[in-house]
């Protein structure tokens, strides 16, 4: 076992380190598993949720792909319909424009509820608080 003092005054040689390259036998990364997701059964949503809608209180799904920071995902879940639902109102409230509004919803779990229903509408993802939840 070979142990080397990282301080700071300190040099180390480092011929004592090598790299290991990553595994790749048996590993099919055409098939890879969504691992950024979760079930939203299996997420503990907030007491009290907020959603941005437009003045007509009309849902304003959003595709995947429109959020920058879900960018690194597949070209195919970028396709995707999602819903985007705050935790709290001043979050909501920096996104809102002028022709929008924000509604309050008092029991997140109609999410669950209504999941079915959004599925049939083609929305099939939330994102809370960068996460992000499949229905």
């Amino acid at each position: 076992k070979t142990e080397v003092n990282c301080d700071k005054n300190e040099s180390f040689n480092n011929s004592e380190f090598f790299e290991i390259a990553p595994l790749q036998d048996q590993i099919d990364l055409e098939k890879q598993k969504n691992l950024t997701s979760k079930p939203i059964e299996k997420f503990p949503l907030p007491d009290l949720a907020f959603m941005i809608v437009d003045k007509n209180t009309e849902l304003e799904p959003k595709m995947l792909g429109e959020y920058p920071e879900w960018s690194f995902l597949p070209s195919e879940d970028l396709k995707r319909t999602t819903l985007e639902i705050f935790s709290d109102n001043k979050s909501a409230k920096r996104k809102c424009t002028k022709n929008q509004k924000i509604i309050k919803i008092s029991n997140p779990k109609v999410f669950i509820i209504a999941a079915g229903i959004l599925k049939r509408k083609g929305i099939s993802m939330l994102i809370i608080d960068d996460n992000l939840l499949n229905l």
